[in-house]
């Protein structure tokens, strides 16, 4: 029950600085997306996971499946080294500009 506390948190802090990097027009769309893909992958875990684990006599399947799941969470740090957005101590106008932002005509 401890770990569902500290992942809920996790995932809540995550939900709310990931969302400050888009626009304010498409920032809900963008949000749905997300949360249907976080959905269909919450589906499918499962059964995949079952068929890791099969009848426990065999703990291969499990151990590559460890190292695909690492290996994915390494491959979404360098994503975030490379093109994350820093965005700490920033105020939302700093980050991006909304994409109904008027600019001025010439005259």
């Amino acid at each position: 029950m401890r770990v569902v506390f500290f992942a809920s948190a996790g995932a809540s802090s995550a939900y709310l600085t990931v969302s400050e990097i888009f626009p304010l027009e498409i920032r809900s769309q963008v949000i749905g997306y997300v949360f249907a893909v976080g959905q269909g992958a919450g589906a499918i875990a499962p059964v995949l996971y079952a068929s890791l684990i099969g009848d426990g006599s065999d703990r291969g399947p499990l151990t590559i499946g460890y190292y695909i799941g690492s290996g994915v969470m390494m491959i979404g740090a360098l994503v975030a080294v490379v093109w994350g957005v820093a965005a700490e101590r920033k105020g939302l106008e700093d980050i991006v500009d909304p994409l109904t932002k008027s600019t001025p005509t010439a005259k």
